[in-house]
């Protein structure tokens, strides 16, 4: 259990470095073009960075446990 837990946290940092490097990549390309807001995907890249790690695992449980209900039911 504690390996998959350490894998799953990094697993969770490395998709956090990714999120930010992309939104950087989008607001200096929309600072390039000279556009002052920044688009959904960037505003949404910059949110999902920002979530901490608790609350992900909380989404990740309830979105696998609604998974696992809808297989059930279904």
């Amino acid at each position: 259990m504690f390996c998959r837990d350490k894998c799953d946290i990094v697993e969770h940092q490395a998709n956090v470095f990714a999120a930010r490097a992309e939104a950087r990549r989008l607001r200096e390309q929309r600072l390039r073009e000279g556009q002052r807001n920044p688009g959904d995907l960037e505003q949404v890249l910059s949110w999902l960075a920002d979530v901490d790690e608790d609350t992900f695992y909380k989404w990740q449980r309830r979105a696998s446990d609604a998974i696992a209900e809808a297989l059930w039911q279904g």
